[in-house]
This record gives C-alpha cells, structure tokens and sequence, in this order.
C-alpha cells in the first residue's frame, strides 16, 4: 500500500511533513488556549481536527495518524478536566478523544485512498 510509506511522493520528506503538522497542531494549541484563552474543548477539539485532514492531504497516512494521535494527546493534557495532565476524570472525555481520534483516521485514509486513485487515473 503506497499510503503508508512516501513512495509515489516528490518533495519533501516524510519526517519533514511530520514535523510541520506537529507545529501546526503546536500552533492550534496556543493559539486556542493561550492566546484566545478558550478553553472550550469542543472548539479546540475541532480546532486540532482541522489540522488532521490537512496533514492527510499533504503526506501519507502514517503523517496523518501520528498527527491525529498528537491532537488527542493535546486536546487531552491542555483543554479536559484536570488540565495539565493525561488523566481523565470523566468518562464522555473518553468517548470524545476516541471519536476525535476515528474521525481523524477515517478522514486520513479517505484523503489517501482519493489521492492514490487519482495517481492511478
């Protein structure tokens, strides 16, 4: 399968893209929570989900799970109860970083399979 590796992708590489959609969803959280001062996880949540579809488009699939992976990750430790840590004390914030996280796959590997049918096309 192409979308899981960099074959078939010109520019730059595969831990460059990482890297830029790490700093993308970096510059999500700052921006929702430091800068904004919004802490409503629901906005953040869909504020770093923008980001997952996006590194799906631009790189391959293992970019775009990693990514979807870290806006858990953060939308976790910076925007649920108790802030700052990975623990989480209600349970329906379980349910929301596990859809948070499906969602974002699922929109990825949509992302890839539409750009390795066009590549066949």
């Amino acid at each position: 399968m192409t979308g899981y590796g960099n074959a078939g992708r010109r520019g730059m590489p595969e831990w460059r893209r990482l890297g830029t959609a790490f700093a993308a969803l970096a510059a999500v959280t700052a921006v929702c929570g430091a800068w904004l001062g919004l802490r409503n996880p629901i906005v953040a949540g869909l504020s770093h989900l923008l980001v997952v579809p996006l590194a799906a488009a631009a790189s391959t699939l293992r970019v775009a799970v990693a990514t979807s992976v870290l806006a858990v990750l953060a939308l976790n430790c910076f925007f649920l109860p108790p802030v700052g840590t990975f623990r989480l004390d209600d349970p329906e914030n379980r349910i929301a970083l596990f859809v948070l996280f499906v969602v974002g796959y699922v929109g990825s590997r949509i992302s890839v399979m539409a750009r390795e049918r066009a590549a066949l096309s």
